[in-house]
């Protein structure tokens, strides 16, 4: 059986729809068994003989457009990368930066030196029924400094007692 050349562009088709099924099936299942890793790989290998049949045939990769596309392909690509780089390391390494004029949102530097030399465990209670948003934001850069030595509870003083919201 031949394949005629107006039908090639649905055997591009197939790739995508091959690498879906095994993702899809990997994501169902949980597993990644031989058959899902199969589909993939079955799938690339299609889109790869369909690119170097279309470079074949049409000298595809010679043309202006196809390389334009590559190059914004490719740029969107390390845009991409680059910013889940970046996000990876703000998430594993956090940096508070206070940029008011007066430094509003960070602790003197007083406060920063006693709670890092504590000698022993703090234990802050606050008794409030609502949290206030500002007090816990004050009291987490408390502990952010402080690290084990330094921990808080907020209690309210409306229910049973042995009931509190422990943070």
């Amino acid at each position: 059986m031949k394949i005629s050349k107006k039908n090639w562009k649905y055997v591009f088709l197939l790739g995508p729809l091959l690498i879906a099924a095994g993702v899809t099936a990997a994501l169902v299942s949980g597993v990644w068994d031989p058959l899902t890793v199969g589909l993939v790989i079955a799938g690339a290998v299609t889109i790869a003989l369909w690119l170097l049949y279309l470079s074949y045939e049409q000298s595809f990769w010679g043309q202006r457009s196809t390389q334009a596309s590559t190059n914004a392909l490719i740029a969107t690509l390390a845009v991409f990368v680059i910013l889940g780089v970046i996000n990876f390391i703000a998430v594993r390494y956090p940096v508070r930066i206070d940029l008011t004029e007066s430094q509003q949102f960070s602790l003197a530097p007083q406060t920063q030196q006693i709670l890092r030399n504590l000698q022993q465990t703090v234990k802050v209670w606050v008794f409030d029924p609502i949290q206030n948003p500002q007090i816990k934001e004050l009291l987490q850069s408390y502990k952010r400094e402080g690290g084990e030595k330094f921990q808080f509870e907020f209690v309210d003083p409306q229910t049973p007692t042995g009931k509190s919201a422990g943070i």
